[in-house]
C-alpha cells in the first residue's frame, strides 16, 4: 500500500495495526536521516538511514534477515527523480523479500507526475518499471491517501530606486557571463538581490513573531531559518526567499506539516518568475491527486 499526506503519528499508528493484522514479527524502516521516525513498536524492529542503504555491511545483513514475517516501511524515501537510482534499486531488492510494505510519503511527486511510477515500483516489484503513469497503473495500486493543498499568498514588497539600480548591473553582468552554462544561473543568483529588500521589509516588522524561510544567513536575520535548518517548531514560515529546488521545499512541508506559505515577493521579475514557478509546482501537486483518484 502506498500512503500519501501521513504525518509521523498517523503513520506510526498504520504501521502498528499492521504488525497487530499480519502477525508480523520484524519491521524494517527505511528513511532519510531528516526524516528518521522514532517510534515505539510493538515488535522488533530497526531504523535504516538513507546513506546506508547502499553500504555492504547493511545491504548483505538485511537481505538475509528480511523475510515473510518482516514488515517493510518505506518512509519519505521519493529523494530523486531518476527512477532507476542505485539506492532505490537496493530498496527494491529489500522489498522483494517479503510481501509486507508500506510506503510513506507526504507528496507524491517532486516535480512532476511521472515520480509517482518510482512509489508504485517500491509497492508492485517493479511490475511497471519501464512505463509512464497513467490511468490503469494508478487504478491497479492500493492508495490511503490524505491530500495536502498547497498554497502559497504573494505578500507585495516594494523596493527602493538604489535596489533596483544594483538588480539592472547584476541582471546585465550575469547576462553577459552566461554563454553556454545553466540559464537558471541568472534567477539562483538575481533572487539573493532581491532578498535584501525583503529582510529590509521584514526588519521593520520584527515584532509581528514571523519566522521566514531563506536561501542561506547572509541577511544576518534572527528570524530567518534556511531550507536545511527549518524546523517544525518554529512553524508556520513565511517564504523569505524560495529555494531552486522543489525537493527542497518538500522536505519543509514534509517536516512542519504546513499546507500554506505567505510569501514575500519584490518588484523585481525574478521574485514573481520564483511565485509563479513554485505556484505552478502546487497545482502539478493538486493535478497528481486528481490522477490517483481516477
Amino acid at each position: 500500500m502506498i500512503l500519501l499526506g501521513h504525518d509521523d503519528a498517523s503513520a506510526r499508528e498504520e504501521v502498528v495495526r499492521y504488525c497487530e493484522t499480519h502477525h508480523i514479527r520484524r519491521v524494517v524502516v527505511i528513511a532519510p536521516e531528516r526524516f528518521l521516525p522514532m517510534w515505539e513498536l510493538p515488535v522488533a524492529h530497526e531504523v535504516v538511514a538513507w546513506a546506508d542503504v547502499i553500504r555492504y555491511v547493511f545491504f548483505y545483513r538485511l537481505l538475509q534477515e528480511i523475510d515473510g514475517d518482516t514488515l517493510v516501511v518505506v518512509y519519505e524515501c521519493l529523494r530523486t527523480q531518476d527512477r532507476h537510482d542505485l539506492t532505490f534499486n537496493c530498496v527494491r531488492h529489500y522489498l522483494n523479500r517479503t510481501q509486507h510494505r508500506l510506503i510513506f510519503q507526504r507528496l507524491p511527486i517532486i516535480d512532476t507526475i511521472d515520480d509517482v511510477m518510482t512509489l508504485v515500483d517500491f509497492d508492485t516489484d517493479s511490475r511497471w518499471k519501464r512505463e509512464a503513469p497513467r490511468a490503469e497503473i494508478l487504478r491497479a495500486v492500493e492508495w490511503d491517501v490524505r491530500e495536502r493543498d498547497l498554497r502559497f499568498d504573494a505578500i507585495e514588497v516594494e523596493t527602493t530606486a538604489k535596489e533596483r539600480d544594483a538588480y539592472a548591473k547584476q541582471k546585465r553582468v550575469l547576462i553577459d557571463g552566461i554563454g553556454l552554462g545553466d540559464p537558471h544561473t541568472i534567477p539562483r543568483n538575481l533572487a539573493l538581490v532581491g532578498g535584501r529588500a525583503k529582510a529590509r521589509w521584514a526588519a521593520l516588522r520584527g515584532g509581528d513573531g514571523r519566522r521566514y524561510l531563506g536561501r542561506n544567513a547572509r541577511l544576518g536575520l534572527a528570524a530567518v531559518d534556511t531550507y536545511e535548518t527549518a524546523a517544525r517548531a518554529h512553524a508556520p514560515y513565511t517564504v523569505m526567499e524560495f529555494c531552486h529546488r522543489f525537493i527542497d521545499f518538500s522536505d519543509v512541508v514534509t517536516l512542519t506539516g504546513q499546507p500554506s506559505f505567505p510569501v514575500l515577493v519584490s518588484d523585481f521579475k525574478v521574485d514573481r518568475w520564483y511565485f509563479d514557478r513554485f505556484a505552478a509546482w502546487a497545482g502539478r501537486v493538486r493535478d497528481a491527486y486528481a490522477a490517483i483518484r481516477g
